[in-house]
């Protein structure tokens, strides 16, 4: 992906990492393949691209490196449990390469989206509320009650604090996540 881009463009500016996430299941429904499963796609798969893309940016002096992770990844949620466990890693990891490599230009930072009525969302969604026995739009209105702004937000609304990052305008930010979750992480920071 990284050198076909290369070929095309003969620079790499921008890298958003976006890999959904792994199944919806309590501690005990989780073997090792799923475990192993939710290692590759969520943090491996972060590691590689960032992995890929820096020596092109350090070569330029300049890059952006933005990773969509969740709100799991400050506030654990229950039957998100490897999500809660990989995405703490991925604020982490982005702490320590923001630590590295902004002298070159490079800045990398986190969005920690809460409800974004996305189609991950509706099958997290679907899978809650058959465990539950009721339909999804219940299911959807009540998760909206528990978000201070009363609605899920929209996939566009992530996008702009995504384009945002990924510009000039967020060249004294770096290290940083972002929640975009319509005030429902209740940390501190």
């Amino acid at each position: 992906m990284v050198s076909v881009t290369f070929e095309a463009f003969r620079r790499i500016d921008i890298l958003v990492n976006n890999a959904g996430g792994p199944p919806v299941a309590t501690f005990s429904e989780l073997d090792d393949a799923v475990w192993k499963q939710g290692v590759e796609l969520t943090l491996m798969s972060t590691i590689r691209c960032i992995r890929a893309v820096l020596p092109h940016m350090v070569r330029q002096r300049w890059g952006r490196i933005v990773n969509i992770t969740s709100i799991a990844a400050r506030q654990p949620i229950n039957d998100l449990i490897i999500s809660s466990t990989l995405r703490p890693g991925i604020l982490g990891l982005s702490k320590v390469v923001a630590n590295h490599y902004g002298k070159d230009g490079i800045l990398i930072n986190n969005v920690a989206p809460g409800f974004i009525l996305t189609d991950r969302q509706k099958a997290i969604s679907a899978a809650r509320a058959a465990k539950r026995g009721i339909p999804v739009e219940q299911y959807i209105d009540e998760l909206a009650r528990d978000v201070p702004v009363q609605r899920l937000g929209d996939p566009s609304e992530l996008a702009n604090v995504i384009v945002f990052l990924a510009s000039e305008r967020a060249s004294y930010m770096t290290g940083s996540t972002i929640g975009v979750d319509g005030g429902l992480s209740k940390g501190l920071l």
